[in-house]
């Protein structure tokens, strides 16, 4: 999807809203991103049902292998 900055948010939390898939990896430019929107993400309240993972290159090899593989119900 493309869309403009401020609208960026807005429409991926839109996107989550509509799914009820049990992964979804979502990329972004930088780790700083990645690191701002996962804490984004946690604090709304029509998200909770989800769970969210960092994965980035900043983070130790053994962490980002167990939140990808991090087993789903």
């Amino acid at each position: 999807m493309i869309c403009e900055s401020e609208q960026k948010f807005t429409q991926i939390v839109k996107f989550f809203e509509g799914k009820d898939d049990k992964k979804i990896i979502i990329y972004f430019a930088t780790c700083a991103c990645v690191d701002y929107y996962y804490k984004l993400f946690q604090s709304i309240p029509s998200l909770k049902t989800f769970q969210f993972f960092s994965l980035h290159g900043k983070i130790p090899q053994s962490k980002r292998t167990g939140n990808y593989f991090f087993p789903l119900e």
